[in-house]
């Protein structure tokens, strides 16, 4: 291979390397998501709902250290019954 083929090869390489190919998966990530965005919508609202059962257990354990466990539940209760009622 002559010199002007090896050069114009590797300037290919480097093209597809630093351009092309990263624009392809750029693309294949858009259309994944714009094909499975129900699905996605789904699992972060699930994953939101459980973030905040974790905020809600941190929020009644700290009730039950400074109330007590009667007292806790009928915090918890209200603030559960809050959250539906909007």
């Amino acid at each position: 291979m002559s010199t002007g083929t090896k050069d114009f090869l590797l300037a290919l390489q480097i093209t597809f390397n630093n351009f092309i190919a990263p624009m392809i998966a750029v693309l294949m990530l858009l259309g994944l998501i714009y094909f499975f965005w129900d699905e996605l919508a789904l699992v972060l609202k699930v994953i939101s709902r459980i973030i905040s059962l974790g905020f809600l257990m941190v929020a009644w354990f700290i009730f039950v250290l400074t109330d007590g466990k009667k007292v806790a539940n009928k915090r918890i209760k209200g603030i559960i019954d809050d959250g539906n009622s909007k």
